[in-house]
């Protein structure tokens, strides 16, 4: 079967005029990931981190090439694959590098800045370990809350299927530009306010928890003084501020209130999973609210790295908050 796919391509291909290889769109985005891809080779090169196991890059490698395919299929005027294949493996691909960036700038992360962290909640009224105990005494809560919080994974794939869907191609490339322009300055931030996470910091017991992103402190401190280097030890939750779950809450719930079969389901389930950060992510609140701050930004700066005008953008975006 697959050999006869393959003949059927190959005779397509020979009877179809080549187009272009990228969606004018993404030109910039592709950009970045060379950049960044430069960036994370350079990192391997000169640095003693290591990857421990061929299964990440084995999987990288994979939506690399996937990304690959829909250069192709665009080339040979599928437009509508190309665009979902690009839509699947691309924010993949930045997330992948993303990890890789995070646990990297990890080792050169200043103090810890929890007090400060639990001040500014303090004084904004909130208070994480009222929040926890709550939790703590309802352990029906917590499992629902896991649920939640972990259907980031889920939503990765779902959002842009749906754009895919539902023919929102324009914004298939601005949720992908928002998406980057969210994480970058994420990772930028972290090493000037790293947290050990409110577990750790509460001196919360931490028997029989699973939850990696529960135990910041030890990874980074091993990432710190050298004795984690092989980055498949490394937690992939080092990040408190700003929370990334957070921001990306904001970037599917914008990303799907376009499409009404989805629209209200997707902004109930991205409010919860943003307020399940709390204690599932072990966030504190000064974490969520610049996650949210940085989704916003990256919204709005999103436009600019697809090389269209802001203002439509913002016209677009404030008609489909409208009718929310």
């Amino acid at each position: 079967m697959l050999t006869a796919i393959r003949k059927r391509f190959t005779a397509n291909a020979e009877t179809v005029q080549p187009g272009r290889l990228f969606d004018p769109r993404s030109r910039m985005i592709y950009a970045l990931i060379l950049l960044w891809l430069a960036v994370c080779l350079c990192i391997f090169a000169f640095t003693s981190f290591t990857i421990g196991t061929s299964a990440f890059p084995t999987m990288f490698l994979c939506l690399c090439w996937v990304a690959g395919c829909g250069l192709l299929a665009r080339r040979y005027r599928m437009e509508r694959t190309a665009l979902l294949l690009e839509a699947f493996a691309i924010p993949a691909i930045i997330g992948g590098m993303g990890l890789v960036s995070i646990i990297a700038i990890a080792a050169i992360s200043g103090p810890f800045v929890d007090s400060a962290l639990v001040q500014i909640d303090a004084r904004l009224g909130f208070n994480w370990l009222a929040l926890y105990n709550f939790h703590a005494d309802r352990p029906w809560l917590i499992r629902i809350s896991y649920l939640v919080y972990w259907s980031f994974s889920f939503q990765t794939i779902l959002v842009p299927f749906m754009l895919w869907l539902w023919r929102r191609d324009e914004m298939i490339w601005r949720y992908i530009a928002a998406f980057a322009l969210a994480l970058i300055p994420t990772i930028l931030i972290f090493p000037f306010v790293p947290a050990e996470g409110a577990y750790n910091y509460f001196n919360l017991p931490l028997d029989g928890l699973d939850n990696a992103q529960w135990k910041f402190a030890p990874y980074i401190e091993g990432l710190r003084n050298g004795t984690i280097r092989d980055m498949t030890r490394a937690s992939a939750g080092l990040i408190a501020v700003p929370s990334f779950h957070a921001a990306a809450g904001v970037l599917f719930l914008w990303a799907a209130a376009g499409i009404p079969i989805i629209r209200w389901p997707m902004i109930a389930l991205n409010i919860a999973m943003i307020f399940t950060a709390l204690v599932i992510g072990a966030h504190y609140l000064t974490d969520i609210i610049a996650g949210v701050s940085v989704a916003l930004i990256a919204i709005r700066l999103a436009p600019s790295l697809l090389g269209e005008t802001s203002d439509a953008h913002v016209r677009e975006t404030q008609l489909k908050l409208t009718a929310i």
